[in-house]
């Protein structure tokens, strides 16, 4: 697992990547110090509701060559995965998709 998704009670609030984690330690950060929500990526979910901080994310039935397009066009390697009723299915790393597309 390379990045989980946050929640605050039911509703998606944003994404922790082992990058960001990474970024702490290397900053000398006490893991037991920091919280989740200082160095998630804050965002949320794109549905019928309208959003302050819409997740780049794509629909589980779009292809693999899209979601690696997407990744490469903002420059991240792990994709929210929204389903039917603009639910958070899960996430998808460049590296699943690799796999895969191989």
């Amino acid at each position: 697992v390379t990045a989980i998704m946050v929640k605050s009670g039911e509703e998606l609030v944003g994404l922790v990547t082992e990058s960001d984690i990474m970024d702490q330690i290397a900053r000398e950060a006490d893991p037991d110090e920091v919280k989740v929500s200082q160095l998630m990526t804050a965002c949320e979910l794109i549905s019928a509701k309208p959003v302050k901080v819409p997740c780049i994310q794509l629909d589980e039935e779009e292809t693999i060559r899209n979601a690696l397009a997407i990744m490469h066009e903002a420059g991240i390697r792990n994709l929210l995965v929204a389903g039917e009723k603009g639910q958070a299915r899960g996430i998808i790393s460049a590296g699943d998709l690799l796999k895969h597309a191989i």
